[in-house]
Parts: C-alpha cells; sequence; structure tokens
C-alpha cells in the first residue's frame, strides 16, 4: 500500500516500479510457504521411515501387481532373505504350501476393494524351516483414491502358536491322566474280589482242570492289576495325589 501527502505524489513509473517489488516478495513469500510445507512433510516421511525401520513387525510393501518394492530390517531378520533378494518378487516366495488357493483368492478379493485382509500365514523362511505369521494387509491409495501399493504388517507368532499347543496338549494329557486314575480306583476294588475269591478256589477244589482253569484266570488277573497299579501310579506321579485321595488298595497277595 502506497500513501502520499499530496496528491497524485507517485508516479505511474514508481507504482509499477513498486507493484513489480510486491510481486516478488508475494511470490517469495508463498514459495517460502510451500518449501516450509515441503519441510514439514519431509520431516514426517523421515519419521514414519525411521518408525517402520525399526519396528518389531515385519512390513513388506508392494506394487498393485503385488511385486515387493521394500521391506524392512525385521523382514529381513525373520524370514532370512536380504531386501535384495526379494525386490520384483511376489511375496510367495515365502509359501509354504499349507495356505490354501481359495485362501490367497479371497484375501486379494479383500485388499483390492481398498478393505483390510487380516489372517494367518505359515510360511517357510530361507532356510526351509516353517514358522507361523499374523498378517494385515491393507492397500495405499493416492490423492485421488486410487490404490497404488499394498502394505503388510506382519508379527512371527510361532513361539506363542507352540506354546498354545503345548498348553492344549498339557489339558489333553491332564484329562487322560484324571481318567485313567479314576479307572484304576474303579477298576482296582472288583479286582481285588475276583483275585480273592480264586484263590480261595483254588486252595478249595481238587479237580487238576479246573483249578488249571482257575489258575489262568488268576494269572491274567494279576496281569491287569500290574496294569492298574501303573494307571493308579500315573494319576499320582502327574497330579502328586490319589483320584479323590484314595489309596491304592493293596490285592490279596495270600491264599487265605
Amino acid at each position: 500500500a502506497l500513501h502520499s501527502e499530496t496528491s497524485h505524489g507517485f508516479s505511474d513509473k514508481d507504482i509499477t516500479f513498486v507493484g513489480r517489488v510486491a510481486e516478488y516478495i508475494s511470490l517469495g513469500v508463498s514459495r517460502a510457504e510451500d518449501i516450509m510445507k515441503m519441510e514439514d512433510a519431509l520431516d514426517s516421511a523421515r519419521k514414519l521411515a525411521n518408525a517402520v525401520e525399526r519396528s518389531p513387525a515385519s512390513v513388506v510393501i508392494t506394487n498393485v501387481n503385488g511385486n515387493i518394492e521394500y521391506v524392512n530390517p525385521q523382514f529381513e531378520e525373520v524370514t532370512g532373505y536380504t531386501m535384495d533378494e526379494v525386490l520384483g518378487k511376489n511375496p510367495r516366495v515365502l509359501k509354504s504350501g499349507e495356505f490354501p488357493p481359495e485362501a490367497y483368492q479371497q484375501l486379494w478379493k479383500t485388499i483390492t476393494v481398498g478393505d483390510v485382509w487380516r489372517g494367518e500365514f505359515h510360511n517357510k523362511k530361507k532356510n526351509g524351516k516353517l514358522y507361523w505369521e499374523a498378517a494385515s494387509i491393507s492397500g495405499v491409495k493416492n490423492d485421488a483414491g486410487a490404490i497404488t501399493h499394498y502394505i503388510a504388517v506382519k508379527e512371527d507368532i510361532t513361539e506363542k502358536k507352540e506354546m498354545e499347543k503345548a498348553l492344549l496338549e498339557s489339558e489333553r494329557n491332564q484329562v487322560l491322566v484324571t481318567t485313567a486314575g479314576a479307572a484304576a480306583h474303579e477298576i482296582n476294588q472288583p479286582l481285588t474280589v475276583i483275585l480273592g475269591l480264586t484263590q480261595l478256589l483254588i486252595s478249595t477244589i481238587q479237580d487238576p482242570k479246573v483249578r488249571e482253569d482257575l489258575e489262568y484266570i488268576e494269572h491274567a488277573g494279576q496281569t491287569i492289576k500290574q496294569i492298574v497299579v501303573k494307571m493308579s501310579q500315573t494319576e499320582r506321579y502327574e497330579t502328586k495325589d490319589y483320584v479323590g485321595g484314595a489309596k491304592i488298595v493293596n490285592f490279596a497277595n495270600h491264599k487265605e
């Protein structure tokens, strides 16, 4: 803005000159604002890149065709593949063959429409070792809303899977042990009676054939007794106690 105490204090030349100076100043301010915005954007990008580089999760970025353009250091550590080895390749390089084709079709159907796919993979490392991953895959859109890239964030859950499997197996074994102990307790009492009566009959019956049959029954009963004792001991070793606090019933060891 120009001001003069007198009328027509500035010539047209003066006004034109100052107008041009104002244009240059305006252009310089505008460019400075753009530069500041660019610096802010670059600073945000640097922070994001640093976070991805240091992330404890594997990060994979592909183009719209599914070819890898970037992997972070955690991906290299988990899979054994370097970035140079997987650039331009499809993530199926990790495929173990245990993920069904129809599941891959559903995955692509989900992410190509802009939705987020979440699930688990049983993949294979460079050294051939299998491992489990929990993955989240989504599209990256430009200003026009078109998907330009896909990004996958994956966590190695192999140890978690193994712990769940071990816990499930432990619970299953505990059920079997408890069942075995209870069965042993239930079998033990009638078996004691059978052995006692058989031994009594052997001591009183004189017929050789009948005695032979009874001795065969006793032998079979003693075999069952040994199995029952082992079943009861299994319960004892596993739970440090007997089923219902009961003691193993002593078997008849004498004919009387």
